[in-house]
């Protein structure tokens, strides 16, 4: 991509624009001059002269790269020497040159105060219009504020943005994920993680749930920076997030929140138990299907004296809950579901809460997809239930360690966790 020297490897960004495919990165001197560089390519073949080009050029000043949506530059610019600093945005036209109507220096989403810094939050695009979020420490009080950008470089939501949250106890309002939709809904909370809430924008800048926001009445202790948001296409939402008993092992917790501000559920549902080593979470969506996906990272002891390491990757399937007119939500028929021990051997018992009768259809499958066992495949009353797994197959043959996973399904309402046999 690049020859240039000095460069920050954990600034590089890329993204999609048209059939092309655009990469930026930060580079830095000796003689502590900041810039941002972009290299653009189509079919594999770059566009721009060899080793890049200056896209920006900051001087003395710092500039570093924070995120890029599509000819979008979003970076944090830091004058030192004045006391100037601000998160700003560059759009940049298919040669790599500032857009028409856009300065060299790019826009600052609001007008920062001297010596009070900024912290990025999140950011997307809302048709071509750029929206980010973030936290201005004005006279040492944090206030969340969003801003949206026009490719014209105006600014949508006023000279200053919208005000999600402030706080004079130097408690801080961070967005964590967001949806950019036909209106903009984002998810937040203190850092304190006790109180999250949920926010929908309108492209004019309207608070359509309030200027709070719906709160989401539910403590999430122990609660990780990687909570995800996912909008439907039928308006309603699905929440995630993961929270731990032991600051090891965890859960990856869900609730629905409907298209006007309902939390659906009475109590977070665990769509995955037992989990540790979270990380590197996203979500997505079609046609009222959500996806999360994670790696995960565990070490088992084998009878040895080291662990064993285990990376995987993981996703789950979330459907959005049906709405109609006479009834918002109808509330998921499986409430809970867990297996205990995990890891097993030679057996484990696989435990669910129904909340009406339905019919339940338990499987145990191989990491190919493969059904290993069926369980159950009846009617069974509201209530919990308990299954035992002793690792055969249908056929009644003892099935090898590793991992498996165990399906739960009722209705159209269906759950999949994993469990570890280790023989």
């Amino acid at each position: 991509v690049t020859n240039t020297p000095s460069i920050d490897i954990n600034r590089c960004q890329i993204s999609l624009v048209n059939d092309d495919v655009l990469v930026t990165w930060n580079t830095y001197s000796s003689s502590s001059s900041y810039a941002l560089w972009g290299q653009r390519y189509h079919d594999g073949s770059p566009l721009w002269e060899a080793g890049g080009k200056i896209l920006l050029d900051c001087g003395a000043n710092f500039g570093g790269l924070l995120n890029m949506h599509g000819n979008y530059l979003i970076y944090t610019y830091e004058d030192y020497y004045n006391g100037n600093f601000a998160i700003k945005a560059l759009l940049i036209d298919a040669s790599g040159n500032p857009a028409t109507g856009w300065p060299v220096t790019g826009i600052a989403f609001t007008q920062p105060s001297i010596w009070n810094p900024q912290m990025y939050s999140h950011s997307g695009l809302r048709d071509n219009n750029l929206v980010c979020f973030f936290t201005d420490f004005d006279d040492y009080i944090p206030s969340t504020v969003g801003q949206m950008l026009s490719p014209g470089g105006e600014k949508l939501w006023g000279e200053n943005g919208i005000l999600l949250e402030t706080n004079d106890d130097w408690v801080i309002y961070q967005v964590s994920d967001a949806a950019y939709g036909e209106n903009i809904s984002c998810i937040g909370n203190f850092d304190t993680g006790s109180q999250w809430f949920l926010h929908k924008i309108s492209p004019t800048g309207e608070m359509l749930f309030g200027q709070t926001g719906i709160t989401l009445d539910y403590a999430w202790s122990n609660t990780q920076p990687n909570s995800r948001l996912i909008q439907y296409a039928n308006g309603s939402y699905s929440v995630l997030w993961t929270s731990s008993e032991d600051n090891y092992f965890g859960n990856v917790n869900h609730r629905y929140v409907s298209a006007n501000g309902t939390v659906s559920d009475s109590a977070p549902l665990s769509i995955v138990s037992n989990i540790a080593g979270y990380y590197n979470s996203v979500t997505a969506e079609h046609n009222n299907i959500g996806v999360l996906a994670y790696n995960s990272y565990r070490g088992y002891y084998l009878r040895g004296p080291d662990d064993v390491p285990m990376n995987s990757l993981w996703a789950c399937r979330i459907n959005a809950l049906p709405v109609s007119i006479e009834d918002d939500y109808q509330a998921a028929p499986i409430l809970s579901c867990s297996n205990y021990p995990n890891p097993f051997n030679p057996e484990t018992t696989i435990q669910f809460t129904l909340k009406d009768t339905s019919p339940v259809l338990v499987e145990v499958y191989n990491l190919k997809g493969q059904l290993i066992k069926s369980l159950v495949n009846e009617t069974k009353t509201s209530g919990v239930h308990k299954v035992t797994w002793n690792g055969c197959d249908n056929n009644g043959r003892g099935v090898s360690s590793g991992m498996y996973l165990y399906k739960i399904k009722s209705g159209q309402y269906s759950s999949t966790r994993k469990m570890m046999l280790m023989k």
